[in-house]
């Protein structure tokens, strides 16, 4: 839908036939269609600097305070209800993540599939070598 709008105003705008000159710049309708073509990208980035960072982001960069207060806005947003009544006061992580040892995959010749820690590798290959 948005192909057909920018043909639209393209073809209008390039059917004209004019011309003025701004400054030191001769402004014809080529120019014109660059400027309404770059204005939503223009506006979009402009209000990105208003847009607060994800509340994920912030979790995982430590500023738990900053992300519930983002978090406290968007269900404010989407209960129509202030951010104080917002249920959450601390954040806790989810979870905490295991370091699980690496595995190595080992086939056989009888097609079997055998799977084990590298640390049981290295012990195996340490005592197959006296």
């Amino acid at each position: 839908m948005s192909a057909c709008w920018l043909l639209g105003i393209a073809y209008g705008i390039f059917s004209m036939r004019w011309e003025f000159p701004v400054l030191w710049v001769k402004f014809t309708p080529w120019r014109l269609f660059v400027i309404v073509s770059s204005l939503p990208c223009l506006l979009g980035g402009l209000a990105m600097l208003w847009f607060p960072e994800s509340p994920r982001f912030l979790a995982s960069r430590g500023r738990h305070d900053e992300a519930l207060e983002v978090l406290g806005r968007i269900w404010s947003y989407a209960s129509k209800r202030p951010p104080s009544e917002y249920p959450v006061r601390k954040y806790s992580p989810p979870f905490i993540r295991l370091r699980l040892p690496p595995l190595v995959v080992c086939l056989s010749s009888s097609s079997r599939v055998a799977v084990m820690s590298a640390k049981t590798t290295s012990a195996n290959a340490a005592s197959a070598n006296p």
